[in-house]
């Protein structure tokens, strides 16, 4: 039996847009250089649109480097009142609902700290990373949404500084 997809935009414009964690464009839309790599350009919500999802994850995996390196947001609570802010005027985010929902996954408690990167931002822990983005897939878009394991590990490791560690 196959999942039921949801009547939501969210999740069905992530997937038609390879953008399955709903990752928010960068820089504006007149400076196409600006933008994520593997970018074609941003749906009118500012998700940006990937030509693979491979990239997808590679900027997923960039924003929680970020967050837990610069930002030190070391629990899922943290990370998604960040990721998914509730204030955000092109959603209706619930940053607290999102962690609990990814920690339910991760089989953690969401005020847990993660060790996710090193402080260089090399990947650290890579199964746990693995089941965080797992997690957010299936927030993201439906219960059961899945990208194979080989996508997550090649947008994992597309920049050299993940790949080095990542190995």
């Amino acid at each position: 039996m196959s999942p039921t997809l949801p009547s939501v935009t969210g999740g069905l414009i992530g997937l038609n847009n390879c953008n399955p964690f709903n990752v928010k464009q960068v820089g504006p839309p007149e400076i196409p250089n600006s933008w994520w790599q593997g970018s074609t350009g941003q749906d009118e919500k500012g998700h940006a649109i990937f030509v693979r999802d491979e990239y997808s994850v590679r900027a997923a995996v960039h924003l929680l480097a970020k967050y837990q390196v610069n930002d030190g947001l070391k629990t899922l609570m943290e990370i998604f009142s960040k990721y998914a802010p509730a204030d955000d005027p092109n959603a209706n985010n619930n940053p607290n609902e999102y962690a609990q929902s990814v920690a339910q996954h991760c089989n953690v408690h969401p005020g847990t700290p993660l060790n996710l990167f090193t402080p260089e931002k090399f990947i650290n822990d890579f199964t746990m990373l693995i089941e965080v983005l797992q997690g957010m897939l299936e927030f993201e878009n439906y219960a059961g949404c899945e990208l194979p394991c080989e996508t997550l590990r090649s947008g994992a490791r597309l920049d050299e500084f993940f790949r080095r560690k990542a190995a």
